[in-house]
């Protein structure tokens, strides 16, 4: 059976089905090329030599609202799976930065990887999130971050900076907190 139910995953992962198309379980982080950050192509408009992105992409600002879709409980939930929980290690540079020695390090870009500016214990919080106790994961991030009703993906993505993944799309922080 479990031959069978193996069969079945690789299938519609390779063939995406329209039923399992937008899994979280079927998603696999994309590469970091610091040179395309952003996709850009000619723009079509009568102004020549101008470049647009993607228009799928595209979200219009309506004064402060937020104009991006928050993530779902199944997304934030594959965020906090795809995260290697670090801070067992002493390794949690979303937290604390990557650092070379006492420095830290910077991206090909030149911006410093120094973390959360607050220090918050974002693997302890994924780590309770995980374990299926969000009110923990609440607390413990407030402990560092009182005005997180208020930051959350709003303000700071500077922990998503210094993810270890750095070659690959980091886990996605500041979504996690919002949901949390």
């Amino acid at each position: 059976m479990t031959a069978l139910l193996e069969r079945w995953v690789a299938a519609a992962y390779h063939t995406q089905h329209e039923e399992t198309r937008g899994w979280v379980s079927f998603r696999i982080p994309g590469h970091l090329d610091f040179a395309r950050l952003v996709e850009i192509h000619p723009s079509p408009g009568p102004i020549p030599h101008t470049l647009a992105g993607p228009e799928d992409c595209m979200r219009r600002r309506d004064g402060f609202d937020l104009t991006d879709p928050r993530y779902s409980e199944r997304e934030a939930q594959g965020e906090v799976e795809y995260c290697i929980l670090c801070h067992e290690r002493n390794k949690d540079s979303c937290s604390k930065g990557l650092r070379d020695g006492g420095k830290a390090r910077k991206n090909p870009l030149g911006s410093p990887l120094n973390g959360c500016p607050l220090g918050q214990k974002i693997s302890e919080s994924h780590a309770l999130k995980e374990q299926g106790d969000p009110l923990a994961a609440l607390a413990v991030i407030m402990i560092d971050n009182p005005l997180l009703p208020g930051t959350g993906h709003r303000i700071c993505n500077d922990c998503m900076k210094a993810c270890i993944y750095q070659k690959q799309e980091p886990v996605n922080i500041p979504q996690v907190e919002t949901r949390i």
